[in-house]
């Protein structure tokens, strides 16, 4: 509730962390990549480097040392990706950065995925990847830092606002960074975990609704 009045009734400034902004930069490049993928022309490892110096020069707001900093991060970082996780045979790639808007009974949710594939051509069922830059989490960690909690919501807002794929699989993508080597942690959703977040938002809904911004 507090972020839903800090970010969108107060519209409370958020000041970007350079983190963010290599985020970014890596999003798009494996945005680009699947768009490629999608147009039967894989951009190789030159061209994504490109697009990720392009986005860190020209669309983030970066002191000379970050953006020296995350260069070096990330043309160490994304080759290796590349050799691991973006080779031939290349997946079916159905949707890149995809927005979905719907409601929850009469909740509205919204938010985007990273990218959908279809586990086969002209297959309604779904991979849906979520990419993460930053230190690869432990199965322990996904939980306590709420991102096994993200793909149980993306899977509630297919099933309630895209309902054309079935939803099978869910991945995080640790793309690695520095010593840390890239990493896959693959999830399938429950009856109970969608029951169990559904009572969770409406919970934070009906505080939303009463002006109560305290904690859940």
């Amino acid at each position: 509730p507090l972020q839903f009045l800090e970010v969108d009734l107060l519209q409370k400034p958020q000041a970007k962390e350079p983190h963010f902004a290599y985020g970014n930069a890596v999003h798009h490049v494996l945005a680009a990549w699947a768009d490629s993928i999608t147009d039967e022309t894989p951009l190789d490892e030159a061209a994504l480097l490109k697009e990720f110096d392009e986005h860190l020069t020209s669309r983030e707001l970066l002191t000379k040392k970050e953006l020296e900093r995350l260069s070096h991060l990330g043309h160490q970082t994304i080759p290796r990706y590349i050799e691991s996780h973006l080779q031939a045979p290349y997946p079916v790639v159905h949707k890149v950065e995809y927005s979905i808007k719907a409601h929850l009974e009469d909740i509205p949710i919204k938010g985007k995925l990273d990218r959908i594939d279809l586990m086969e051509p002209n297959s309604s069922a779904a991979i849906i990847t979520d990419y993460k830059t930053g230190k690869p989490k432990t199965e322990k960690q996904i939980i306590d830092y709420g991102y096994h909690r993200q793909l149980v919501f993306y899977d509630l807002l297919i099933r309630n606002g895209y309902s054309v794929i079935d939803p099978k699989e869910f991945r995080l993508e640790f793309v690695g960074e520095g010593a840390e080597a890239p990493i896959t942690r693959s999830f399938t959703i429950s009856e109970q975990d969608r029951t169990d977040l559904t009572e969770l938002i409406k919970v934070v809904w009906e505080k939303i609704l009463a002006l109560d911004f305290t904690e859940v």
